[in-house]
């Protein structure tokens, strides 16, 4: 299935955030969870992303460190690797600007913190 940009308003455990947005079967889903390390490392969360082109609320889950909690989460680092993947997504779905300087100004990554 194709995806949409999205918005994700954030709550008290979770901070706004740009991204895609992609519908899956119920298979599909369970996949994605085994894949990424649900239940060990990480879980699925509850989010409202707002579509880019509408504004449309749509409930939607998004899969979180089951290490980070909110206090520590300004301290996160992660890979360069994975922050390149999040840059180019960032470009190819055209997210908001504002967030694609933040992907490449402000991340942390591992053995090149920024600031």
């Amino acid at each position: 299935l194709g995806g949409a940009a999205v918005a994700v308003q954030g709550s008290e455990n979770l901070p706004d955030f740009n991204g895609v947005l992609y519908e899956l079967n119920e298979e599909d889903f369970s996949r994605v969870g085994l894949t990424e390390g649900v239940p060990w490392s990480y879980q699925w969360s509850p989010c409202t992303a707002l579509k880019y082109e509408t504004g449309e609320e749509i409930p939607a889950f998004i899969l979180t460190s089951k290490a980070a909690t909110p206090e520590d989460s300004s301290e996160e680092f992660t890979s360069l690797r994975y922050l390149r993947i999040l840059q180019e997504g960032a470009e190819f779905w055209d997210l908001d600007p504002s967030y694609q300087r933040h992907l490449f100004r402000n991340v942390k990554t591992r053995g090149n913190p920024v600031r």
